[in-house]
């Protein structure tokens, strides 16, 4: 069936809660205030000691589409150090195609957090994520010490595929680097 969705947030849930698989999201034009959805009460309230992927989850071979004029905003205006640090506009959980989205944050860690064992309990066998004509930009963090300002930042996993295809991705000058993977910290078992 078709639903309608009026914010990420419920959308985004919606698929993760029940296990919706190969659904094609179409976002339409509008700015989408992750602060506002997620509230300033639940973002000035989280407390971690590692990066577990707060902020939405997209995986289940999801296809977004996003609208021209379609636009998500993170730019948290809280006091929250690990808001700052551990919060990110997407958490990739999965394979899922993010095409067109315009991407906009601050005071958080990444517009798109690409780190499967970090985000969840159980990795799945195989993975690939793509990046068609995006825009992303990392404004900078002002409130903390996190500095990684990257609009996607990634873990390799076993059996994953990155696919940046077009798009533009600037960040400040903090760690002046937009896009940046790292090798997988843990240890391969097949």
């Amino acid at each position: 069936g078709l639903n309608t969705f009026t914010t990420i947030k419920s959308c985004t849930e919606y698929i993760a809660d029940n296990d919706v698989f190969n659904a094609t999201v179409y976002v339409d034009s509008g700015t989408y205030d992750l602060e506002t959805e997620y509230g300033l009460t639940y973002l000035n309230a989280i407390v971690s000691e590692t990066n577990v992927g707060f902020g939405p989850h997209v995986g289940n071979n999801t296809h977004y589409i996003f609208s021209e004029g379609a636009k998500v905003v993170f730019d948290y205006s809280g006091p929250n150090e690990d808001c700052a640090e551990f919060f990110s506009a997407f958490n990739i959980t999965g394979s899922v195609i993010l095409e067109n989205a315009d991407i906009e944050v601050s005071n958080c860690r990444y517009c798109v957090h690409e780190d499967l064992p970090s985000v969840v309990d159980t990795l799945p066998d195989q993975y690939t994520v793509k990046y068609i004509d995006c825009i992303m930009e990392h404004k900078g963090n002002t409130i903390g010490s996190y500095t990684g300002t990257l609009c996607i930042g990634g873990g390799t996993n076993k059996n994953s595929l990155s696919v940046v295809d077009g798009g533009r991705y600037t960040c400040s000058n903090q760690y002046p680097h937009a896009i940046s993977y790292h090798n997988y910290y843990g240890s391969f078992t097949s």
